[in-house]
């Protein structure tokens, strides 16, 4: 019999076996058996109900928890977009700036060229002055271009023969009059068994070179950078070294991020976008390696670079090529002799810039100002008899573009090499010329030795390059 039944019939003076006013004995125990079960029933619902609220309280303590972690990862990535929103505000205020600083400089020196009363000693630093501000608006724009590639996923490595030591060299020698005009000792240490070739992207490694050295002469004011190279197994190991300012250890965390400098106090006193370690370590980690950073402040900071670099048993192949382009153009002033070349582009600066460094050259050269005029150009040529060796098109121009005209050249069974000659570098313009029927791709700026080897090349073998 349940236990409260009992206790009720004791608090009313009954006893459970003695039926109450003479009933029948079995009709008061089948009662009390009911009223009984009646009582377990209800103990059965209340304890399933205190296990269906212990178990909603324990799911509600669950989703509140959860609620919580939502509202904290929202609140981090509401804390990340603005700062990202942030840093890129800075970024594109900081690009501004430089584009606006070396601008100035080359609008400024350009007056100064043109002036009646400047020496020729004074012309000339003018003009080195533009070029090396110039130059440096090309390392802008390439790291913004470079950041457009990665970011869209069409960044291509490549491995070619590379005599590394020779690109170290070349860097060295590039990077030295910096260090010396802020009379900083740099430094290259080569381990003396390492060997020369490796199969790598010159490229790619000659950029993070260029910038991890630059970087460490821009914050060293005074003492040494050292670069030293060896070889581990199939791993080549730079470590570039200074004595500058150092890095707190709180910047380091967000060093290679995009749009990150040290902090603000190194924006406003040194320049830069805060491209450039980013876009090294990406092509390090794409290479199979990595970039890492160590630095104390005030003592100076020191840069690891890995990459996975196989050795080369072959002969020295297309960076030697690269090394020797300078020399080799300048050796041979008419590398071009008696070629005859169409140059499609529709900027009357540009006409006369590339044309005149063809001709200095040796080249015949024609000029059309859009791609209608080209493709008449040069079939008319070709029906003649005396078609163009080599055709450069600008692949954006009016009445008829670049594309249009490579691609009805193709139509009518043209053969003749033609280069994309463009101001196009974003990623997918290079697919988009080659898909148009261009044998290579070239970007402007053009740099004259580069554009007289490339031309060469093209001409004596249409696929010898792809981009320059």
């Amino acid at each position: 019999m349940h236990p409260i039944l009992v206790r009720q019939l004791k608090r009313a003076g009954l006893d459970p076996d003695t039926p109450p006013g003479g009933e029948d004995t079995e009709s008061w125990h089948t009662f009390l058996e009911s009223v009984s079960r009646a009582y377990q029933h209800a103990d059965d619902d209340r304890a399933l109900l205190e296990r269906s609220i212990q178990v909603s309280s324990q799911e509600m303590r669950t989703l509140h928890a959860q609620l919580q972690s939502h509202n904290v990862s929202l609140a981090e990535a509401r804390d990340a977009a603005e700062a990202a929103s942030r840093a890129k505000s800075e970024f594109l205020a900081n690009v501004s700036h430089e584009i606006r600083t070396p601008m100035t400089a080359i609008l400024g020196f350009t007056e100064l060229l043109v002036d009646e009363s400047a020496t020729d000693l004074e012309r000339a630093e003018c003009a080195a002055t533009v070029r090396r501000n110039a130059e440096h608006l090309m390392s802008l724009i390439d790291d913004i271009l470079d950041l457009s590639k990665i970011e869209a996923g069409r960044m291509h490595i490549e491995r070619v023969d590379t005599d590394v030591i020779q690109l170290a060299q070349d860097v060295h020698a590039l990077m030295r009059p910096r260090a010396e005009s802020k009379n900083v000792r740099l430094d290259l240490h080569i381990d003396p068994t390492m060997p020369r070739r490796f199969l790598i992207d010159p490229i790619r490694f000659r950029q993070i070179l260029v910038n991890l050295v630059g970087n460490a002469i821009k914050f060293t004011d005074s003492g040494f950078v050292r670069v030293a190279m060896r070889r581990q197994n199939d791993t080549l190991h730079v470590q570039v070294v200074d004595s500058g300012i150092g890095i707190s250890a709180d910047a380091l965390s967000g060093l290679f991020q995009p749009f990150v400098q040290a902090d603000k106090s190194t924006t406003r006193r040194y320049g830069g976008t805060g491209l450039g370690l980013y876009i090294s370590r990406t092509f390090a980690q794409m290479l199979g390696g990595d970039l890492t950073a160590q630095s104390v402040p005030g003592q100076g900071s020191t840069f690891t670079l890995t990459i996975a670099a196989a050795e080369s048993l072959s002969t020295p192949g297309a960076h030697a090529e690269q090394s020797n382009l300078a020399k080799s153009t300048r050796t041979k002033p008419a590398v071009l002799n008696g070629r005859k070349i169409l140059l499609a582009e529709d900027g009357p600066d540009n006409q006369r810039l590339i044309a005149l460094h063809l001709r200095n050259a040796g080249a015949e050269v024609e000029v059309v100002g859009n791609g209608r005029l080209a493709v008449a150009a040069a079939l008319s040529a070709l029906t003649a008899g005396r078609p163009f060796d080599l055709i450069l098109m600008d692949m954006q121009m009016p009445e008829m573009d670049g594309y249009t005209a490579t691609c009805q050249l193709r139509s009518n069974a043209y053969t003749g090499p033609i280069a994309a000659l463009t101001a196009h570098a974003m990623a997918g313009d290079r697919e988009s010329c080659f898909a148009a029927g261009c044998d290579a791709y070239l970007t402007k700026p053009i740099e004259r030795a580069s554009l007289i080897e490339n031309c060469r090349k093209l001409i004596e073998n249409p696929r010898s390059i792809q981009a320059a």
